[in-house]
């Protein structure tokens, strides 16, 4: 049995949310091209060739920049309406599955293995897969850093692939 306590942050929580949605961020940027190509049709026929790209690139990044912001606008909307998605958890890893502690409010959510599909390890979370739409959160800094590796290989043992 593993058990750790961390605090996770707004950082944390719009960092995660922000880098697990990777096929939004691809049609944002075919709607973003789509616009740019409309653009360069429209307004820059009679520019040069250079000027057109410098303008298509600064129009490609504002527009995609804008749209990364209205996801982060979303994302706090949401978080205010679930303010339980960020603060100090407590995790525990057993055999049977795991269990996340929302301490301030003294509630706890227990997840067996089997309801997994995969576990991606990034630099400072564990990643584990339910559904497309639905991942849990476990960070490295809530266990002994020297047990990380170890936490890993238990988890990824326990989870039928």
């Amino acid at each position: 049995m593993y058990q750790g306590t961390a605090n996770f942050s707004l950082k944390d929580y719009l960092f995660i949310n922000l880098t697990l949605n990777m096929k939004k961020y691809i049609a944002y940027a075919g709607a973003t091209l789509v616009i740019c190509l409309w653009f360069i049709l429209l307004f820059m026929k009679e520019y040069t060739l250079e000027r057109q790209i410098t303008s298509t690139i600064f129009i490609f990044i504002f527009i995609f920049l804008s749209f990364v912001v209205a996801e982060i606008i979303t994302l706090i909307k949401k978080l205010k309406k679930f303010p339980h998605s960020i603060g100090v958890r407590e995790f525990v890893i057993t055999k049977e599955g795991f269990q996340t502690k929302n301490i301030e409010k003294n509630e706890a959510i227990s997840f067996i293995w089997d309801e997994f599909q995969c576990l991606i390890n990034r630099k400072k979370f564990w990643l584990l897969k339910i559904n497309d739409q639905q991942i849990k959160v476990i960070p490295h800094a809530a266990f002994n850093e020297s047990k990380i590796k170890e936490i890993t290989q238990f988890i990824s043992d326990n989870i039928d692939i």
